[in-house]
């Protein structure tokens, strides 16, 4: 891809303030022209036991709170997307965590810049993100600036009866609020099927319970299904038979560019307040 301009923050932790003194912990990159905002968070806490040697630290509080960055930031990353924005946001930081100002850098990859900044700037080894998608395809385009507003990321719900919680990466209101699972089966077809019906069972009993209070009330699962290699053409049937008995939507890997384009049509702007996140189906 051309190259667009990016700003990058390194992430420091700062037990005390008043002494600012900080250790590296993670690096931010955003890059606002193709929508594309992430944390590189360390896995361990090596380099803070040796920066602030010889002091007593809550190593177990300071895990919580890059988990809890990372998690702030996937919820406002919809929102983040000017320099400004991202500005406001960090202004607004406290806690042990604090971001040393932005500085401009021209990026060609974004995912790859990040790692690259992560190793000169923290080292050692990073935290995989739990977020990372199963389809990137899928994720480039859902996170474009003129769609991303109109998407909720990170999404999560409740399964009734099995009283469980889910995370769906995307999910979007067209009257019914949708929600996205990628998920790439292996080339097993026991695992592949036993996969397909633990996620067609969950998504049939979100269909059924609907969301309480909120409009039509209606959700829907859509899986997104990839396969690691060519799979046999009986593996993705019987999968496919798998979800067509609970009636749960695929989208195919192939069909991902038509299944976003459709997205594009339909999605409302969501609604902050309501229950789900999304606007009212009476509203466009």
């Amino acid at each position: 891809m051309p190259d667009t301009r990016g700003y990058y923050g390194v992430i420091q932790y700062c037990p005390n303030p008043s002494r600012a003194e900080g250790a590296n912990v993670g690096v931010l990159l955003c890059c606002p022209e193709v929508g594309f905002l992430e944390t590189s968070m360390s896995a361990g806490n090596d380099r803070v036991r040796r920066f602030f040697r010889g002091e007593s630290l809550d190593l177990e509080r300071l895990q919580s709170a890059k988990q809890a960055f990372a998690s702030r930031l996937r919820q406002e990353q919809g929102e983040l997307r000017t320099i400004e924005q991202l500005q406001r946001f960090i202004e607004t930081r406290a806690g042990d965590l604090r971001i040393v100002a932005p500085r401009p850098i021209r990026v060609s990859e974004p995912k790859a810049e990040l790692d690259s900044l992560f190793l000169e700037l923290v080292g050692g080894r990073a935290k995989r993100q739990e977020h990372e998608p199963k389809i990137p395809e899928l994720d480039r385009l859902v996170r474009s600036p003129t769609l991303a507003p109109r998407l909720l990321f990170d999404h999560r719900v409740r399964v009734p009866i099995l009283d469980l919680d889910m995370r769906v990466p995307y999910a979007y209101q067209n009257g019914v609020l949708n929600l996205i699972k990628p998920y790439r089966f292996g080339s097993s077809e026991e695992k592949a099927v036993h996969a397909a019906g633990r996620w067609a069972l969950r998504g049939d009993l979100l269909q059924r319970s609907g969301l309480e209070g909120h409009g039509s009330g209606k959700r829907k699962l859509i899986m997104v299904c990839a396969f690691t290699k060519d799979p046999a053409l009986h593996i993705t049937q019987h999968v496919g038979r798998v979800f067509q008995a609970y009636e749960i939507r695929v989208v195919a890997e192939a069909q991902v560019p038509e299944f976003v384009a459709e997205i594009e049509r339909e999605a409302h702007l969501p609604q902050k307040g309501s229950p789900d996140g999304s606007q009212s189906p009476s509203k466009v």
